[in-house]
């Protein structure tokens, strides 16, 4: 693919956002910037979803079970929920499409349940934040500033500890689902963020 021949741009959402900067931090010599969008971390004040899902281990014993889990919806309705919760804007999608959504995942549902326990863990929640001194590279932060799932007050704790964060966008009526509620200023963000860091190499 030639993605060994020069360093470049990661990006991600979400879990995304965190394996971005966990793969930044392991591998400086492949990447030349990062944009981290409102990345899974612990944060100084826990998102509503993180706190749910919490919850929900704690009164199961330390486990959750697939009709317990805020995060894997089973029915089309219970979908529709959760997009109310990671999205600002409120979107009507017809039940069908939902429930196909919830359908196709039916049979990986006990490995997306495995990954949300690590998720949720201690351990995982802390580890972006345990290898931002080691992000050289020019760092991007994006966040929806009404996000429910992961609080936007860790964009402080990235400010603290990244070497080299350039730009903070905290986008406006936005949840968590950035790149849903606002596609184009995200986009927007992204591309100034790279064309600033292209015109300082000319």
């Amino acid at each position: 693919m030639g993605m060994d021949q020069q360093p470049f741009h990661v990006s991600g959402v979400s879990m995304g956002g965190a394996l971005s900067g966990l793969f930044a931090a392991k591998f400086p010599e492949l990447v030349c910037s990062v944009s981290m969008c409102c990345p899974s971390m612990k944060t100084p004040q826990e998102g509503q979803m993180i706190a749910a899902n919490r919850e929900t281990v704690k009164q199961n014993g330390g486990r959750m079970t697939l009709e317990s889990c805020p995060l894997l919806p089973q029915t089309g309705a219970a979908l529709q929920d959760m997009l109310r919760v990671v999205s600002y804007r409120q979107t009507y999608v017809p039940y069908q499409i939902l429930q196909g959504a919830v359908d196709l995942r039916k049979e990986r549902n006990h490995f997306y349940l495995e990954l949300v326990h690590e998720l949720v863990s201690e351990n995982s929640r802390s580890h972006l934040e345990s290898v931002l001194h080691r992000i050289t590279c020019p760092v991007q932060v994006l966040w929806g500033q009404q996000d429910q799932v992961v609080h936007v007050s860790g964009v402080e704790v990235l400010k603290a500890k990244l070497p080299d964060l350039r730009r903070v966008d905290i986008m406006p009526c936005c949840g968590h689902a950035v790149n849903l509620d606002q596609p184009k200023l995200v986009a927007n963000a992204l591309m100034d963020f790279y064309a600033q860091l292209q015109a300082e190499k000319s």
